[in-house]
């Protein structure tokens, strides 16, 4: 009897349907088994392609993609009998799945990736400390020269700030200091040095004996002078600086040749005098006189650079200005210079400058260039200090000697750093009046 077609049909899709169910079983305990022997990274198969990306980690992370994993196996749709019966005779695993790779390649791989991965994570992690280890140490250097501009730049500043701010003492221990030193040379000079000094027409300079002016004694004259004519306006009256008046208080010589503007000559003998090349600091003119066996010349030009310098034409530069030195080219005929009438100059380019320079800020600076010692006496011979009279002698220099300019100042104190307080001679009754009268 012919067989039922459809019974026959019917009967080979049953049997392929069972085939089809133990072979996919079968792939199923294989990779579970597999996955569950080697928690390794997993190897996620996608519709039998072959795609592989690697993972490491959690084991509970990695059931779960193997589950996902079985979710997604192929299912082979069979549209006719021919078809069924060729899968059915193939014996293929690739009939409910995708083409898996074979599990001994796959353990072996996953096993060559984990430690591949391993071996890059250590290394990966070793570099990692060396990098941080190495951008440590270059912070640090960082760090530590960045804190050295900064004191450098801080100390910068300071310095800066030091120079912008004259210190409210200087030009009080300048004035002191260089007065100091020129009468420490006179009071320790030998006779015989003396004599030569007197030989040479400036023996009167000899005659100072620490008499000092203070700073706010001389501030207060230097407002006051009119530097443009040279007088000194007080009260209303005005009281003429002149070089007779200078040669009167300090003795020196008055009228003659100026002083030569082309100071080269005279600085280049000085220069051979000494054995330099360049002007030293004015103490090595003060050390150089202590010396015995300097020539008469050698002594003239260390102790009139040191005068200059340090009384006459003082400044704050602590190396003597070549101004004045221009007067040693002929040293025989020195003394027939106007000395008087260039210390006037330079006494009143000194508070000329010194004023514009308070003008011009809120606070007195600078350096009073010039001989106060000079402008001092000459005021003070001027004020009316009623029965304390002191000798009309000449010159002044041999009259106000040590703590007298500050004794009668005092007396003439109006308030705080103002003077002025007693009232002024007429100049007929001052001693300077009855000098003019005995030499006409």
């Amino acid at each position: 009897m012919p067989s039922n077609p459809t019974v026959t049909l019917q009967n080979s899709t049953c049997r392929g349907r069972r085939t089809l169910r133990q072979q996919a079983s079968n792939v199923s305990d294989t990779f579970k088994s597999s996955a569950v022997s080697h928690p390794q990274p997993y190897l996620h198969l996608s519709g039998g392609c072959g795609d592989s990306r690697r993972r490491g980690g959690d084991p509970r992370r990695q059931a779960r993609m193997d589950t996902r994993s079985r979710k997604k196996r192929r299912v082979v749709d069979f549209s006719s009998q021919d078809d069924l019966d060729d899968h059915a005779d193939s014996q293929s695993e690739d009939l409910m799945c995708g083409q898996f790779y074979d599990d001994d390649a796959f353990i072996d791989k996953s096993s060559s990736d984990v430690d591949m991965f391993s071996e890059e994570s250590s290394s990966g992690s070793s570099a990692a400390r060396n990098f941080n280890k190495n951008l440590y140490q270059q912070c640090l250097k960082d760090y530590k020269r960045i804190n050295a501009m900064r004191r450098k730049l801080s100390l910068a500043m300071q310095a800066q700030s030091k120079k912008k701010r004259p210190s409210s003492r200087s030009s009080e221990a300048f004035t002191r200091q260089s007065i100091s030193k020129f009468a420490a040379v006179v009071s320790s000079m030998s006779e015989d040095h003396k004599a030569v000094v007197r030989r040479y027409g400036f023996g009167s300079l000899l005659l100072f004996y620490k008499c000092f002016v203070p700073k706010k004694f001389s501030k207060w004259l230097a407002s006051l002078v009119e530097s443009k004519y040279g007088d000194l306006i007080v009260q209303g009256k005005v009281i003429s600086l002149t070089a007779q008046s200078v040669n009167h208080v300090l003795g020196i010589p008055v009228g003659g040749t100026p002083f030569p503007s082309n100071y080269s000559t005279g600085k280049d003998y000085v220069l051979l005098k000494i054995g330099k090349t360049t002007l030293p600091q004015v103490s090595f003119f003060v050390d150089k006189l202590k010396a015995a066996d300097l020539n008469d010349e050698e002594l003239l030009v260390c102790f009139l650079v040191v005068a200059l310098h340090c009384f006459l034409c003082s400044n704050s530069n602590i190396v003597p200005s070549p101004r004045y030195l221009g007067v040693f080219e002929d040293i025989e005929h020195i003394n027939s210079y106007d000395w008087s009438g260039f210390v006037l100059r330079w006494l009143l380019d000194g508070v000329k400058n010194f004023n514009k320079g308070n003008k011009a800020s809120e606070k007195h600076c600078g350096t009073l260039a010039g001989c106060m010692f000079y402008l001092a006496v000459f005021y003070l011979d001027h004020v009316d200090f009623s029965h304390r009279r002191l000798p009309d002698s000449f010159p002044r220099i041999d009259v106000w000697k040590q703590n007298m300019i500050r004794d009668f100042f005092d007396l003439d104190l109006r308030s705080g750093s103002v003077y002025g307080m007693r009232p002024l001679l007429d100049f007929e009754k001052t001693c300077y009046h009855k000098v003019l009268y005995l030499m006409t």
